[in-house]
């Protein structure tokens, strides 16, 4: 049974929900005027809320290496701060020091012939057209095709690690192990002893330029139980990017060389690079084997020093001047070496 309404008491219900209703909305915009006077005077602490992400790690984890770079330039470590281990990683993680500029293409042998790869044919929209989705009957040019041009690991970067009779320490004999990349500042800091002796191991890499610098404090570098390895490895498309087993095809010859640097230019069969490295203490530069070379303390060194950079033909720049500028904009001053970005000799890339 229906219920009659007068039109006065319509109008008067209309205007009352009306009237609620703008209560409701004021209410509503009041609140949020307050919630925003709230937080108004409370900025975002942005440097807090990336450092609290800062990965850390206590121990050896093959799946979980720390990178830093800067997004054109890019160098993979372990817990030592640089390679020094990198067959505990090979297989899961693999150390790697790459660039956008680096590439390697492996020599295509005799008799193949790209132009000659066999299509497969698909019906697209009622015409044929070929895709490369078939290696049968063309494996070797196939995968050659597949695989080229390849990522270039540009250099492992290593410590060379002795113990006090002499034995070159394995990962085992790592104790004490604190790591942690800050990632406000791109900064990678390494903590490490070695029969209870302390190392400490800061590295980083130039917001712009292809430049790795590191500072290494222990007291191992004065008891001559302590150095860098720079290695040099062939190209590979294979995951750790390295061909140890190629040595005479490629080549890493000494250009020139002072008492605090030297430059390295690097040759494959059609690509070429230069790696430039420099350090602030007494040290020896020396060529271990054909792609291998040791810088190590002498006696008088401290128990600081910064080695290393890439440098291109181009130009090779002040090192010292450029680098205060780094060691400025990363907040530190153990980084005063620069680099430029290499040049690639041959197209491909």
């Amino acid at each position: 049974m229906r219920r009659a309404i007068s039109r006065r008491n319509f109008l008067g219900l209309t205007i009352g929900a009306a009237g609620l209703t703008k209560i409701g909305q004021a209410a509503e915009i009041n609140d949020r005027r307050s919630f925003k006077s709230k937080f108004n005077h409370s900025a975002i602490d942005r440097k807090a809320l990336v450092a609290r992400h800062s990965p850390a790690l206590s121990k050896f984890d093959p799946r979980s290496p720390l990178s830093i770079g800067n997004g054109e330039f890019a160098f993979t470590a372990d817990v030592t701060g640089l390679q020094t281990f990198p067959h505990e990683y090979q297989n899961s993680m693999p150390l790697c020091t790459m660039s956008q500029w680096g590439w390697h293409t492996t020599p295509l042998r005799a008799g193949l012939d790209p132009t000659q790869l066999r299509l497969t044919q698909y019906d697209t929209h009622g015409r044929p057209v070929g895709y490369h989705t078939s290696s049968e009957g063309q494996t070797e040019l196939y995968n050659w095709l597949r695989e080229n041009p390849h990522r270039l690991h540009l250099a492992r970067i290593g410590l060379a690690l002795f113990l006090s009779g002499g034995r070159e320490a394995q990962a085992s004999d790592l104790t004490n192990i604190e790591q942690k990349l800050d990632l406000w500042a791109g900064i990678l800091s390494s903590r490490f002893n070695v029969e209870d002796k302390q190392v400490t191991v800061t590295s980083a890499v130039h917001p712009d330029l292809d430049l790795l610098a590191v500072a290494i404090e222990s007291n191992l570098i004065g008891a001559g139980e302590l150095s860098v390895r720079f290695a040099f490895p062939y190209g590979s498309p294979e995951m750790p990017a390295v061909d140890w087993t190629q040595p005479d095809r490629h080549r890493s010859d000494i250009l020139e060389q002072t008492r605090g640097s030297v430059r390295i230019h690097r040759a494959f069969e059609t690509d070429e690079y230069q790696v430039a490295i420099a350090w602030t203490s007494e040290a020896l530069f020396e060529q271990q084997k054909a792609h291998e070379f040791l810088l190590a303390p002498t006696k008088h060194s401290q128990n600081r020093r910064t080695p290393n950079y890439l440098t291109s033909q181009r130009r090779l720049p002040q090192a010292r001047s450029t680098g205060r500028d780094f060691g400025a904009r990363a907040r530190r001053s153990i980084f005063p070496k620069v680099v430029t970005r290499a040049r690639r000799s041959s197209s491909g890339a």
